[in-house]
């Protein structure tokens, strides 16, 4: 839709700031989601720009081993 490209900078718009990234990588999906996005960055990326500092996490999804 929007001819992105890997090697394309992408803006986005966080409560910190503006964060611009490369584009690295595109995925398709099988299902679909109109109007969905997703951006994945490494973590320390995510709480300098999205958090605002570092050692810092909004949450945490875990998964055990079963028996655990």
């Amino acid at each position: 839709k929007h001819h992105l490209k890997i090697g394309d900078e992408l803006r986005t718009i966080t409560a910190t700031g503006d964060l611009k990234a490369e584009i690295s990588g595109i995925v398709a999906f099988k299902v679909t989601n109109p109007g969905a996005a997703i951006v994945y960055l490494d973590t320390a990326t995510a709480q300098r720009a999205l958090l605002g500092a570092p050692d810092r996490f909004s949450h945490l999804s875990i998964t055990a081993a079963p028996g655990v």
